[in-house]
């Protein structure tokens, strides 16, 4: 049997992804171009059919799915560019012509067709396949409800059109601005009936992501922070199921009593219960980017891993789960969670719905509980910090250069508070001025990458007598 169809949408997913990055760094906003979703549902329908005719009307990113096929394009210039794109890529551009031309010719035998392009010429389109639908496979992009009209006339159609069936195929392609595919399938195209029903049930695992969590702790008899820790913890191991999402905890140099004696018997009373709880220790404080590398070092490639700071207190159950359902359905990146008492985080972002979930989509989340799906995680390699703090806005930035999205959830999906202590004012002092000393070098970083001066990628180094160890208690 060929492989299961789901693993190759996944495989080409990561592909797609980074060509839809390259694709908006050199050629147009990614918005404008179709999502790296529905490139991959396209390639792994190419991967499992292995159609002779390939065609997709209009032309840009997909075209780097569709090597080799009739690419229709009306805009010579814009032809031009995607010509030297896929050049760039190495890809084989295939064939190009005018809409005229191709609402004039006629094929033969079974094909499958990308529908995309100029909206004015979608309906013509329509017509030109009537006689052929029921040899034909055609993926509709744009077909999420309240689309174009004349896309929905398309759609219209094909819902009534007795020679084969419609497929929503939403689960598959939907992306972070919420457009979405459906899938033409003609009774006469020899179209797999097994696949029509993965299809049909979405893409397997979606929801079954693995999910690892990860935790830095810092407290000493100065900062005060034990109660935070308290708090966390104990939120922790009511509402997330520690046996099916491992806890990870780095103790980053703490020197409090309380915190220390806290962990033994929390961590004690959550083994007996069955979770899989691991603490780790560096004698000294190396500051929580390098702490956290430590930990990302050590995760399995396919897990998602959710970044947690020890001041957040967790009201509903299940959110890890929550968090990475969100990121295999959207294709986002990043997710972060967003404390109901910090009210200003994405401050007139609107809230919309994404992969079913109510998320304000942004362009920078915050550090204190983000989910970092398992590609970008990746790809990004070791987080960095512009001295000791920023690590967040500089992550966001590097997600960003590899075409990644974000979002934060709302509190309605996850509900969550920050318990941090109120801050002194000579606390205040010292972070602003560490903040400060640490701007300028945070702009550097984020125009070089922002520029595509500096690659994403990050090596992880740590130095080999930091006494790095797992606790055994």
């Amino acid at each position: 049997m060929n492989k299961p169809f789901a693993a190759a949408y996944r495989e080409a997913l990561d592909r797609t992804r980074a060509w839809l990055a390259d694709f908006g760094t050199r050629f147009q906003p990614i918005s404008m171009a179709t999502s790296a979703e529905t490139g991959a549902l396209l390639s792994a329908l190419l991967e499992r059919l292995a159609p002779t005719r390939v065609i997709e009307t209009g032309s840009g990113f997909s075209s780097a799915v569709l090597a080799g096929a009739l690419h229709v394009e009306n805009d010579a210039g814009y032809e031009c560019r995607v010509r030297e794109w896929l050049a760039h890529l190495g890809i084989d551009p295939g064939t190009f012509c005018g809409y005229d031309t191709f609402h004039a010719s006629d094929i033969e035998g079974r094909f499958l067709m990308f529908l995309d392009g100029d909206l004015q010429t979608r309906e013509r389109t329509a017509v030109w396949l009537q006689d052929k639908l029921d040899r034909a496979v055609v993926l509709i992009d744009d077909a999420q409800p309240g689309t174009f009209v004349q896309v929905q006339a398309v759609l219209d159609g094909l819902k009534t059109d007795p020679r084969g069936r419609l497929i929503d195929c939403a689960a598959w392609t939907r992306d972070g601005y919420g457009r979405s595919a459906s899938l033409w399938v003609g009774e006469a195209s020899a179209f797999p009936q097994e696949l029509i029903e993965q299809l049909a049930a979405g893409p397997s695992g979606a929801a079954a992501l693995p999910v690892r969590l990860l935790l830095c702790i810092n407290d000493t008899p100065e900062n005060a922070r034990w109660e935070c820790t308290v708090r966390s913890l104990t939120s922790i191991g009511i509402t997330a199921d520690l046996q099916q999402h491992p806890l990870w905890i780095v103790d980053n140099g703490s020197t409090c009593a309380t915190t220390a004696r806290f962990l033994r018997v929390w961590c004690g009373d959550q083994r007996s219960r069955g979770a899989e709880v691991r603490v780790f220790r560096l004698p000294q404080n190396r500051h929580a980017t390098y702490a956290f590398n430590r930990l990302f070092a050590m995760v399995p490639a396919g897990d998602c891993v959710i970044r947690l700071e020890n001041d957040i207190e967790f009201h509903t159950c299940g959110w890890p789960r929550r968090m990475a359902r969100f990121l295999a359905r959207s294709g986002f990146g990043l997710v972060c969670a967003k404390p109901v008492d910090l009210p200003t985080k994405a401050l007139g972002v609107p809230t919309t719905e994404v992969a079913g979930m109510r998320v304000q989509v942004v362009d920078e989340v915050a550090g204190y509980c983000t989910a970092i799906a398992p590609e970008l995680r990746l790809r990004l390699g070791a987080l960095v910090c512009a001295g000791v703090y920023i690590e967040d806005v500089l992550t966001s930035r590097r997600a960003q250069a590899l075409g990644y999205r974000m979002a934060f959830l709302d509190p309605q999906e996850l509900r969550c508070y920050h318990v941090d202590r109120a801050p002194s004012e000579a606390y205040r002092r010292w972070k602003q001025g560490v903040v400060a000393a640490e701007h300028q070098a945070m702009a550097q970083a984020l125009a070089a990458w922002g520029s595509g001066a500096r690659a994403p990628y990050v090596p992880f180094a740590w130095s080999e007598d930091d006494g790095f160890h797992e606790c055994r208690f």
